[in-house]
């Protein structure tokens, strides 16, 4: 549950549950589910992508039981079997926008506003709007994109609204916070070779929602956080905009694997494996809390039970980083 005060917990405007790269995991999405239902008044449950376990075709059914949820599409998500070959991946290998959404947006059962035959998405909370981008789009795919995208944040600036942003991976223009709780330095430790590997150059619109987005945070509008998941480990990173820089939170896999560096356990009674992180926003006071439902225990004796990003100074604040 939030460790914020009730008092306090009484301002917040929106409250936002991600969970990411379930990867076809029943036991993971399981205790996701049994984890989301232990946090109160929650508006929207976002998925950052992969659910499929490894291409286009695999049954996602298994993640009925999360819904309602809205969810970024991911690379494994849009990869056709014809693409999984056995000297790597061909990530430009993908189904069609129209294939996509019948797969994994028809349903709409978190509510969100998505012209059919598409794969972005905006759903507008009380005094913010949340943005889920599809950054594998490609060809008319990508400008199509980059049109709403724009059209979208400069409708928030010019009416003041702060937007919450979603996708499955970001460029490696994000900079690391280090020395942070929610930060696993170990996996991070040379950003750019993890950004590179599903990079820009398969999927271009990766680089150029960033841009947009900090160019129009440069002009005034409040991005209140940006969100993904792609790398399997907790990460804390900041936008690399000269002004009104933004928190980006990378949030581990409920799969239990090498690239996090969470304990996760299992008793008869209670399992530790879903890696959720809570996002609460308070208009009144601008501020953003980051908490851990989940396991919050570090193999390098950190504990990740809650930041805070100050915007004024554009950090984060933890027992290492104060900010």
């Amino acid at each position: 549950r939030s460790s914020i005060p009730a008092s306090i917990r009484s301002c917040i405007a929106m409250r936002i549950a991600q969970v990411s790269d379930t990867h076809g995991d029943t036991t993971g999405t399981a205790s996701a589910l049994a984890a989301i239902r232990s946090i109160q008044d929650i508006d929207l449950v976002v998925h950052t992508g992969d659910i499929s376990h490894d291409t286009f075709s695999d049954s996602i059914e298994y993640t009925d039981i999360l819904k309602p949820f809205a969810v970024c599409v991911g690379n494994h998500d849009m990869l056709l079997d014809k693409g999984a070959i056995s000297t790597g991946y061909r990530w430009d290998l993908q189904p069609t926008q129209e294939e996509a959404y019948q797969k994994y947006f028809r349903d709409n059962s978190a509510g969100i506003t998505i012209e059919p035959g598409t794969t972005y998405w905006y759903k507008d909370l009380k005094d913010c709007r949340v943005i889920g981008i599809d950054y594998t789009a490609r060809n008319d795919a990508y400008y199509n994109e980059w049109y709403w995208l724009e059209k979208l944040l400069v409708e928030c600036l010019s009416n003041n609204v702060p937007v919450f942003l979603c996708s499955h991976q970001i460029c490696e223009y994000a900079v690391l916070q280090e020395t942070c709780d929610f930060t696993y330095d170990t996996y991070f430790y040379d950003w750019t070779m993890y950004a590179h590997d599903v990079g820009f150059s398969v999927y271009p619109f990766m680089n150029k929602s960033y841009e947009l987005v900090t160019e129009y945070a440069e002009r005034g509008l409040n991005v209140i956080c940006w969100i993904f998941g792609h790398e399997h480990a907790d990460g804390a990173f900041i936008s690399g905009n000269k002004k009104n820089r933004f928190p980006m939170v990378c949030c581990g896999s409920s799969v239990h694997d090498q690239y996090n560096d969470v304990y996760r356990s299992h008793t008869s009674n209670y399992v530790t494996d879903a890696v959720i992180n809570l996002y609460e926003w308070s208009t009144g006071t601008q501020s953003l809390c980051i908490t851990r439902v989940g396991p919050t225990a570090c193999s390098t004796g950190r504990l990740r039970n809650m930041i805070a990003f100050n915007y004024d100074t554009g950090t984060f604040i933890s027992r290492e980083a104060r900010g």
